[in-house]
């Protein structure tokens, strides 16, 4: 009944975040009926006319039809999170050019054939380790193997700030977050005075907790990382939000048992993150302001 009074009123119903934003200033009137209104303005972006419109058709009903219309919305609208949990590489910092650069300056110390970025791409996301042993020719076979891992241990850290910077949009997201009180925290395979210096260089004041491969934790897909980083921020899973680029990170954000986002803008591409479990598949950074 409801939708067929908004279809003959508005051709077509009303979008999803207006009925919604509706019910919820609607809700907010009861105590502060001067401020309803500015603040869906403000959040929603629609004028005053839908606003009075929809409140009409929709909210002033009887009660049993404004509950089922909630219960509806309800079902679809991103659960809020007071936590988020972000992967490094490819989710909130571009290092690929750095991790490209360092394997390559070792490869050129050993004579061994340079990567393209696209490779390293396919290389990264099972800590350092595993990274060389991709590209080493015969991997840890390879007789100068331990030699050629350490020169990239001791190569990447002082080279690591050189070309990496943080995706467009997500300093100003992490700002919003903590004017919220959402906690944050990064959980990586890179090693952890690694994860320290680029947390604090990058982002600094940013992160409740930063956690990388060390102190005996196993990396991920491994939920190790994430359950230490909620423990010492004292986080519960069942509202925190792991946000990641890859199936290493939907395979860790399952072992935690925790909700996983995948972002689109990092190192691998779409149709392997459709494969993986997840809550929701976002392109820009601005798409997950929805989950706080």
């Amino acid at each position: 009944m409801i939708w067929g009074i908004l279809w003959k009123k508005f051709k077509k119903p009303a979008p999803k975040e207006d009925i919604q934003a509706v019910i919820d200033a609607y809700e907010e009137e009861k105590n502060a009926p001067e401020e309803a209104y500015e603040i869906i303005k403000e959040q929603n972006k629609f004028g005053k006319t839908t606003f009075r419109r929809i409140k009409k058709k929709v909210v002033n009903k009887k009660p049993d039809d404004l509950e089922a219309l909630k219960e509806k919305y309800m079902e679809t609208k991103p659960m809020k999170y007071e936590t988020i949990l972000f992967d490094m590489d490819g989710t909130i910092l571009d290092t690929l050019e750095d991790l490209k650069d360092a394997v390559n300056y070792v490869m050129r110390q050993n004579d061994e054939p340079e990567h393209s970025l696209e490779e390293i791409r396919s290389f990264v996301g099972n800590g350092m380790k595993k990274l060389m042993i991709r590209s080493i020719p015969g991997g840890e076979e390879n007789p100068t193997f331990e030699k050629q891992f350490k020169e990239y241990q001791d190569y990447y850290p002082p080279h690591s700030k050189i070309k990496t910077k943080p995706y467009d949009g997500i300093l100003d997201f992490m700002r919003e977050c903590k004017s919220r009180g959402v906690k944050l925290a990064v959980v990586s395979n890179k090693q952890q005075p690694a994860v320290t210096e680029l947390a604090d260089y990058y982002f600094e004041g940013m992160f409740d907790a930063a956690v990388g491969d060390g102190e005996g934790r196993t990396v991920k897909p491994a939920p190790d990382a994430p359950l230490e980083a909620m423990k010492r921020i004292g986080a519960d899973p069942k509202t925190t939000l792991y946000v990641g680029d890859s199936d290493v990170d939907a395979k860790t954000a399952e072992n935690a048992n925790l909700d996983c986002v995948l972002v689109t803008w990092g190192f691998r591409e779409r149709a392997l993150l459709e494969q993986q479990k997840h809550i929701a598949i976002i392109d820009s950074v601005n798409e997950l302001y929805q989950f706080i």
